[in-house]
């Protein structure tokens, strides 16, 4: 899950500088795929990290808060787009806000204070 964060990371640094239309078109591909992958990765882990008892009703929950923060993504770039922030500037923070994330996670699982 930390490798697929990291490529979205990456894609996003790459969206902000690229140049031309074959350089998004690649970045945009692996943007994508990493983006598509990284729900069934994290879908995966909380699934096998719940107990039997409670996965159902925990799982919903974790979806509706899911839902609802992707929901609000659009919202909030466009706020910040007309605060005058220019889109480089939001994606590349996008960015560093998911690097801290998985920064902070690969610290967590490697203190082994993640659910295995």
């Amino acid at each position: 899950m930390l490798g697929i964060l990291t490529t979205v990371v990456g894609s996003l640094l790459v969206l902000v500088v690229a140049d031309g239309l074959v350089q998004l078109v690649v970045v945009s591909v692996i943007l994508g795929f990493g983006i598509h992958a990284l729900f069934p990765a994290i879908d995966a882990y909380i699934l096998t990290a719940l107990p039997d008892a409670t996965r159902a009703s925990a799982y919903a929950v974790f979806s509706s808060v899911w839902m609802l923060s992707q929901s609000a993504g659009s919202s909030v770039v466009g706020t910040l787009i007309e605060a005058g922030y220019s889109y480089e500037t939001v994606f590349t923070g996008g960015a560093l806000m998911i690097a801290a994330t998985v920064l902070v996670v690969a610290v967590l699982e490697h203190s082994g204070r993640l659910p295995s």
